[in-house]
């Protein structure tokens, strides 16, 4: 008990920097992407509210005229932020607990699978832990870059990593279903991640697998669990495979812009800007003196054969190496990124940074385990951890964001426009908008008009027949109901002389025909084949992984039960 709460102590303490920062101002710190979660978290939240529990359509970006960027977004890390909202919380302040929930998480995630997954002692699993959190990248994502998704990538793949280990010490049903509902959590997380974390999590299966004495079974439950969780993220997902066609996208070759040199991987220098082509960059792409240390010993003791050649150790450090090429500027790093196209998603090479800190606090922890580390000696070196650290702990200027102007806002929030559909011919320019829906020709008048997250209502007053538009952008799902009855319409483009105005582009909105007389109209958004699909996958992945936790459960509790009588 004293033990425990000695962890639970010591967790807290080095988690209270954070809660400083986050909280030592009302407003939100300048962040790369801060600004971006703040509107998608307005507008999970506004979603919410109007009754539509799982946003597909945002109504309020690019200046009104919407955007289909929820059915690309992993949701877990803006549900976290809109449901303490919901509670009455600022949604400001929902944010910053938000980032301090799954920076928690990584602590004992991390922990959790160095001590029970690895079985490491207690003092070496701390060390390992605080370094994970106080890693420069780790730092970076939180106060610099503001990377939510991320950063709940980084705190769930420790546990997918414990969660593998459940399996191996135990492969029942019941494990097979936790297994799945975790790595439908994480695959719900952040796309970059699981790229990013993949291959830690196939060389940690396959260590044990060569350890288990059924390996067979072993195996199976694996790829069962694999195979459930991407079914419970099959909603997000097969939306994200098969209908990314209908946007204008992300440019692919970026990346060839982001390597990172060799000297800056040990540059301690830190700064608030973003990655630039070369060598200009102004944020920090250092792997970290503690870690630089940890890869050091683990080297030292692997050279000396002072340490068990542990196959898991080799296997790391053989992947740290190949992340590293990665990342690094070079003919062999060029050749393979502009071959694999599942590392074109990832966008930047500094990315695999995330499975490097991995890696390295696993080595932190692999050296303490070894010196048999004592509750001295972590003090010490936490100290440590946090005083080298302390120079990068800091925020930059506090922005007053106004809840007024979120609805206002022209942003797309992303930073290449790569949630524009395809049919619309500019990226950033959206106007502001007088009318949500414009008589281009004839004459009426639009009266009770309703605007919600996915679907828009008016009655149409038509003095004689009439063309409309409708300032939305077009994309599939959008079905039109005139009078209750599903109706044809037309997507705009700059070329249509009926529909051209040269002051704007007008192309990718909606536009109808309507005759003279009073109508009721109904824009829903609703789902395609693929999205139905991809929810009824889902639906059948939840059922199967709870059904194997519960019936398991429930057999358990039969069995005590039957037991007790028969005694």
């Amino acid at each position: 008990m004293k033990s425990r709460i000695a962890i639970i102590g010591i967790m807290f303490a080095v988690l209270l920097p954070f809660v400083y920062l986050h909280f030592k101002s009302g407003a939100f710190f300048l962040t790369h992407d801060g600004p971006f979660h703040i509107e998608r978290t307005f507008h999970f939240l506004h979603a919410f509210l109007e009754g539509n529990f799982w946003p597909t359509w945002g109504r309020f970006y690019n200046n009104g005229f919407g955007s289909p960027i929820f059915l690309f977004l992993f949701p877990v890390p803006y549900l976290i932020p809109t449901m303490i909202a919901l509670a009455g919380i600022d949604f400001i302040a929902a944010l910053k607990l938000s980032f301090l929930i799954f920076q928690a998480l990584a602590l004992i995630a991390m922990y959790c699978w160095l001590r029970n997954g690895l079985r490491f002692s207690v003092t070496s699993s701390l060390l390992g832990s605080i370094a994970y959190i106080y890693s420069p990248y780790v730092i970076s994502a939180i106060f610099v870059r503001g990377v939510l998704r991320e950063l709940a990538g980084l705190a769930l793949a420790p546990f997918i990593l414990f969660a593998i280990y459940q399996l191996f010490s135990q492969t029942t049903l019941q494990k097979v279903g936790w297994a799945a509902l975790i790595f439908g959590l994480f695959f719900l997380t952040d796309g970059y991640s699981v790229i990013l974390f993949f291959p830690i999590f196939f060389i940690y299966s396959l260590y044990l697998f060569l350890l288990h004495k059924i390996q067979k079974k072993f195996g199976l439950s694996v790829i069962s669990a694999v195979i459930l969780g991407g079914a419970i993220s099959a909603f997000i997902t097969l939306p994200t495979i098969l209908e990314l066609g209908y946007l204008k996208g992300v440019n692919n070759e970026v990346y060839k812009d982001h390597f990172v040199y060799a000297w800056q991987l040990i540059d301690p220098h830190w700064g608030f800007g973003f990655s630039m082509p070369g060598t200009n960059d102004s944020m920090s792409f250092q792997i970290g003196a503690i870690n630089l240390v940890a890869i050091s010993m683990v080297v030292f003791l692997l050279l000396t054969k002072k340490i068990k050649q542990d196959k898991l150790i080799i296997f790391f450090a053989i992947l740290l190496v190949i992340f590293l090429i990665l990342m690094i500027y070079h003919p062999l790093s060029l050749f393979v990124w502009g071959n694999l196209t599942v590392l074109k998603k990832v966008q930047f090479p500094w990315r695999f940074l995330a499975p490097v800190v991995l890696i390295c606090s696993f080595f932190a922890a692999v050296v303490a385990n070894k010196y048999r580390l004592r509750l001295r000696g972590l003090i010490i070196l936490s100290l440590l951890i946090m005083m080298v650290s302390i120079k990068y702990l800091r925020t930059n200027q506090a922005i007053e964001y106004e809840y007024s102007y979120l609805p206002t806002n022209k942003s797309d929030a992303t930073a290449f426009h790569e949630f524009i559909p395809k049919w619309r011919d500019s990226t950033s320019s959206f106007e502001n908008i007088t009318e949500k829906v414009e008589v281009v020709r004839g004459s009426a008048n639009i009266i009770s008009l309703v605007e919600k997250s996915c679907c828009t209502t008016f009655t149409v007053e038509a003095r004689d027949p009439v063309n409309l538009r409708i300032n939305t952008l077009y994309y599939p799902g959008w079905e039109l109901y005139i009078d209750g009855k599903i109706s044809p319409f037309t997507i705009t483009n700059n070329d249509n002389k009926k529909l051209a105005d040269n002051k704007r582009d007008i192309s990718g909105l909606m536009a109808f025909e309507l005759q003279n007389g009073t109508h009721n109209v109904r824009l829903q958004f609703a789902d395609t084949p693929v999205r139905r699909s991809g929810k009824f996958i889902s639906m059948i992945g939840i059922v199967i992984s709870i059904l194997l936790v519960l019936k398991h459960l429930y057999f358990t509790r039969v069995c005590a039960i039957m037991g007790k009588i028969l005694a």
